[in-house]
């Protein structure tokens, strides 16, 4: 299980990265930069919720919403 979570987590990790490369080339990224954040912060919660951290009810699906410069 644990070799097929890393697999999972990097191949998810790339996924993200060629996403933002490719954010470069849209005339109007702010919808995609705003998706790519949520999903951003929606992994962190559920990240933050398997280690159960307690501070993951508080955490926000969608915001902060991030720049693209920093997703």
């Amino acid at each position: 299980m644990k070799a097929h979570l890393l697999e999972m987590f990097a191949f998810n990790q790339r996924a993200n990265e060629r996403m933002i490369d490719l954010l470069g080339e849209l005339q109007d990224p702010q919808a995609v930069v705003r998706l790519l954040g949520h999903l951003i912060h929606s992994q962190n919660k559920w990240l933050a919720r398997i280690r159960s951290y307690p501070e993951s009810v508080d955490m926000d699906w969608w915001e902060p919403t991030l720049p693209a410069a920093e997703l």
